[in-house]
């Protein structure tokens, strides 16, 4: 008669060892994944919502500098935006008499621990 094969409990545990350290493994890929996706989504949103700053910037009519200055003042903080956490919008100009003008729009927002920054810069001319 032949002698009946089994696995040992050494080598269950060895397999459950290994599947448990397999499952842990993609669970952190995951975990990564989804942060850096979730932060990947707030620069898109800040970038968007200072790009629409400058659409807007650009679309001042009648449009000057001089309007443009007076719409935008320098470092003032834009309100209406909350797409993001503690969001704030500014407009700041390199030098406000220079033509062309050089306008940075900041968006600051806080993202878990940490405070994030995006900027985009334009030129602006008189027409």
């Amino acid at each position: 008669m032949r002698g009946k094969s089994a696995f040992t409990l050494i080598e269950v545990l060895a397999v459950c060892l290994i599947l448990i350290i397999a499952v842990v493994g993609t669970l952190g890929v995951f975990s990564v994944s989804f942060s850096l996706n979730q932060g990947s989504k707030n620069t898109i949103i800040a970038l968007s919502d200072a790009s629409s700053v400058l659409e807007s910037m650009r679309n001042i009519d009648p449009f000057s500098i001089a309007s443009l200055l007076a719409g935008y003042p320098n470092g003032s903080t834009l309100g209406g935006y909350a797409n993001l956490s503690s969001e704030t919008v500014q407009v700041n100009y390199a030098d406000t008499s220079a033509d062309p003008l050089q306008a940075t729009v900041t968006v600051t927002w806080h993202e878990k621990t940490r405070v994030r920054t995006e900027k985009l810069v334009a030129l602006f001319t008189g027409r």
